[in-house]
């Protein structure tokens, strides 16, 4: 992946990664939350900015993406942008008993609800959002590897979710949190595009 002045980069940190994947989940996430606030605003905005000049949101008939919590990449604005475009936004909703994972449509008026691991969701009322091969999905990660294989956050839900998805899916995540290589299982499926504030994979 290049650097903004051309440069192949790769990421420093990697051979310190455990092999198993739990242990590189924790590493993922407190190497994420340790990025500064002010720091974490501004790759924010340089990821969302580059989705954003991706053709594949300019295209979009819907745009999937997620209630950031924590240290989370915030595509807040990239919800707010899409609907100043008339894009249809959804957030999913997580069916605990049956481990699936559905979009409702939210709407830039209407407040979110407390839904499934506290996480805000659109209210039950909401319409559902069924994505086609024109939908764009950003899944949350806590990292991906050079191969745009995602590392989650073990539920299964986005792994189901995407293996049927027949959208564009893009990844998000911090330069220092895409990893040379990653033991892909069978259910993983790598992203159509990764973006990081340093460009796009």
């Amino acid at each position: 992946m290049p650097s903004p002045d051309g440069r192949a980069w790769t990421n420093p940190d990697a051979d310190r990664f455990p092999p198993d994947k739990n242990g590189l989940r924790r590493q993922l996430l407190a190497k994420r939350d340790a990025i500064p606030p002010e720091e974490r605003r501004a790759r924010d905005e340089a990821i969302v900015a580059g989705i954003v000049g991706l053709a594949a949101f300019t295209r979009a008939t819907a745009a999937l993406l997620y209630v950031p919590v924590g240290s989370e990449i915030n595509v807040w604005p990239l919800a707010r942008e899409a609907w100043r475009r008339g894009i249809p936004v959804g957030f999913p909703v997580c069916d605990r008993k049956s481990g699936t994972l559905t979009f409702r449509r939210a709407f830039a008026d209407v407040p979110l609800v407390k839904g499934a691991f506290g996480i805000p969701i659109p209210p039950e009322d909401a319409p559902r959002l069924v994505p086609d091969a024109g939908t764009l999905c950003v899944p949350p990660a806590l990292g991906y590897d050079q191969n745009r294989v995602r590392i989650g956050y073990g539920g299964g839900y986005y792994d189901r979710f995407l293996a049927v998805f027949s959208g564009v899916a893009v990844g998000a995540a911090y330069r220092e949190n895409v990893l040379p290589s990653v033991f892909a299982e069978a259910h993983d499926r790598p992203v159509s595009v990764l973006v990081t504030e340093n460009g796009i994979l």
